[in-house]
């Protein structure tokens, strides 16, 4: 949460930092195993909760870094949003950012795959949004 104040604030390396310590933090938590159907008690569906919980806070923390780096690094940045990608690849959203840093970078191949990814992935309403993110780089 302090990483998302110190992006409001503008202090984008102090909240990179911060997202790189919440990463290694949550790496170093446990994963727990995950239940079979049949074996659906109360124990085996909270560690399956802290087990989903924690995939979840590592890729939206993942995702953090990324938006953050892109102020600061771009190259970096599309190094952390592959990770990301590696993650979860069938969110549009994913693809939209690292569009961007390609294209800031002159990578425009690599950008519009991204783009057009993004595009494919997007309802109706966010393909506007991947049109903006477009239109801002001009």
């Amino acid at each position: 949460m302090y990483g998302l104040a110190l992006e409001g604030s503008g202090n984008f390396k102090e909240a990179a930092k911060e997202f790189e310590t919440s990463l290694k933090i949550l790496e170093k938590e446990p994963e727990s195993s995950k239940p079979s159907l049949d074996s659906l008690d109360k124990k085996t569906l909270l560690s399956s909760t802290v087990s989903v919980s924690k995939s979840i806070k590592l890729k939206q923390t993942q995702i953090n870094l990324a938006r953050v780096l892109t102020s600061i690094d771009v190259k970096r940045s599309i190094e952390e949003h592959q990770k990301v990608l590696k993650m979860d690849d069938k969110d549009w959203m994913i693809w939209n950012q690292p569009g961007f840093c390609y294209a800031k970078t002159q990578l425009f191949i690599e950008s519009l795959e991204c783009f057009q990814k993004a595009f494919e992935l997007a309802g109706e309403e966010e393909k506007k949004e991947v049109m903006l993110t477009i239109a801002k780089l001009h």
